[in-house]
């Protein structure tokens, strides 16, 4: 089958496209989620301005009372409004930090769920990347496991197989090495490749020091600018850089699945 480097969800084998339908919903979400949050935090700008101009009018309209009791949001407000401007000037840095780590957390979901689906619908024990492997397990408890506690059994032994070392491997070769078990692995462009890794540095420093940079990350991405001790500050527009490779993956991932496991129906 020709690969169109496109790949329509409804073309694929139907027990393959849940994988793909949840990782759809996942990044979709997150930028929706994203993008409120943002506008939300925008919106917080005016909140000192605007209580003041409610202080205003109700002065002008004899209204002291209740001109007294609003005024007593004014500290408030000020510090809202005062966080809200510095967010937006830094390009809100927490927000997006945040999002890396749901956006990494999508494309590992992904990859783990194809595995599941595949496992579970399919015969892939003739597999040749399956075959190569030593899975120990206890005969008469795995007996006892349904077909899909079975194939979630095979998919944490597949990821955590010391010889393969997927859990090790950096950025894509992370995924491919756990793809080639099923025989989905394929060749990613450099570019692709560059920025995954780097997106999953910076995902990896946030989550495991606290935002903060390291020597491990200074000697993982040596050509980052940072230097040990300072904050990592996640842009807008470093974050979408990151969203549309894992985009971009995805869609290298479903095109072998179509080419793989096309729609039988």
């Amino acid at each position: 089958m020709k690969n169109t480097g496109t790949c329509i969800l409804s073309s694929l084998n139907a027990f393959i496209r849940p994988a793909f339908f949840s990782f759809t919903e996942n990044i979709c979400s997150l930028l929706k989620l994203l993008n409120i949050a943002r506008c939300g935090i925008n919106g917080l700008t005016n909140r000192e301005k605007m209580v003041n101009s409610i202080v205003k009018v109700l002065e002008y309209y004899d209204e002291f009372d209740k001109a007294d009791e609003t005024k007593k949001e004014l500290p408030k407000a000020k510090l809202v409004t005062d966080q809200a401007i510095m967010e937006c000037e830094n390009d809100f840095p927490l927000l997006h930090a945040q999002a890396l780590i749901l956006l990494w957390g999508a494309l590992e979901r992904l990859v783990l769920d194809i595995l599941f689906y595949i496992i579970v619908n399919n015969n892939v024990y003739n597999e040749p990347g399956l075959v190569k492997m030593e899975i120990k397990v206890l005969v008469c408890e795995y007996e006892n496991m349904d077909k899909e506690d079975r194939g979630r059994y095979l998919v944490r032994a597949i990821e955590n197989d010391s010889r393969r070392g997927s859990k090790f491997k950096l950025g894509v070769d992370r995924f491919e090495s756990i793809l080639e078990v099923i025989g989905l692995a394929g060749s990613v462009s450099p570019e692709i490749k560059k920025v995954i890794y780097e997106l999953q540095q910076f995902r990896n420093s946030i989550v495991h020091a606290g935002c903060l940079v390291d020597e491990k990350f200074i000697r993982l991405l040596p050509e980052s600018g940072y230097k040990i001790g300072q904050k990592i500050m996640i842009s807008s527009a470093q974050f979408m850089l990151y969203y549309e490779a894992v985009f971009e993956y995805s869609k290298i991932i479903c095109d072998r699945a179509l080419n793989k496991y096309p729609a039988s129906d």
